[in-house]
């Protein structure tokens, strides 16, 4: 499986969530194509529009004002993970209620209540 990993593993180095998480997914044998949104935000439209690689689904983390036309003009299994505390992070509350996405995850039970 291929996964669009879109993330701030850039600006998070060797040190966040997504360095984790990315090596996860590759000890599972899943390749990842990479993207840092925070790095790249006055770029994103560009990016998305030249890639070149195929991916089996798009799996988006944090996403704070992550542009949602982005996330609609893409046609495969989109997967969201709201890695900060929902009552915390009100940037997310967007794309959590687009409807937009297969499977969202969250940080607690308390975040799925919320």
């Amino acid at each position: 499986m291929k996964i669009f990993y879109i993330n701030v593993i850039e600006q998070n180095a060797g040190w966040g969530a997504e360095y984790f998480v990315n090596k996860g997914f590759l000890a599972n044998n899943c390749s990842t194509i990479l993207l840092d949104y925070r790095k790249n935000r006055y770029r994103l439209a560009k990016n998305f529009m030249s890639l070149k690689e195929d991916f089996d689904v798009l799996f988006l983390q944090r996403g704070d004002y992550f542009p949602i036309p982005l996330l609609k003009a893409v046609n495969k299994p989109r997967f969201f993970w709201a890695s900060e505390l929902v009552s915390r992070c009100k940037d997310q509350d967007r794309l959590l209620s687009s409807g937009l996405f297969e499977h969202i995850f969250v940080h607690s039970i308390e975040c799925k209540k919320f």
